[in-house]
């Protein structure tokens, strides 16, 4: 579920605070969760880290699709759907207020970073070969760009 469905579907996240709900919640379950380090999932975890890596870059590269530009692309015109009535719509695209459910964590860029970079303390051994071996050489790059940019010392 996680390589076919989760991964792919990571880089289809447009919304600036989705996005961040995203790098959050998959640094988390990347970085923190003992049974991604289990043979079933240590397989695909490189795999994760690069599509993780591929949605900060798309964040900071500002593609950002409001939510406006997102209605017009995926629904079909109303007005020209026989028996269509506004009504109806209205509450279909009614616009919700949206909460942010991390307000402690200002840059999401830097969170990951942090818990990339806490985990290769932890476990250099398993960590380390994972990120030199299975990873393309811009994404161990741009990994190191994030530790600089957090602060952080870079890997050795």
């Amino acid at each position: 579920f996680t390589k076919e469905v989760f991964v792919p579907d990571l880089q289809k996240v447009t919304n600036e605070l989705e996005r961040k709900i995203c790098i959050v919640g998959f640094s988390t379950v990347l970085c923190k969760t003992q049974k991604m380090f289990t043979a079933e999932y240590l397989q695909i975890w490189p795999l994760a880290l690069q599509s993780l890596v591929s949605l900060i870059d798309m964040w900071e590269a500002g593609s950002d699709n409001d939510d406006e530009e997102d209605y017009d692309d995926l629904f079909i015109d109303m007005d020209e759907t026989p028996g269509y009535q506004t009504v109806y719509s209205q509450l279909l695209f009614a616009d919700t207020p949206r909460s942010d459910p991390f307000p402690e964590v200002t840059d999401a860029k830097s969170f990951f970073a942090s818990a990339l970079y806490n985990l290769v303390k932890q476990q250099p051994q398993t960590i380390l070969p994972l990120l030199s071996s299975q990873l393309a050489q811009d994404t161990q790059l741009r990994i190191q760009s994030y530790f600089t940019y957090a602060g952080l010392a870079a890997l050795a």
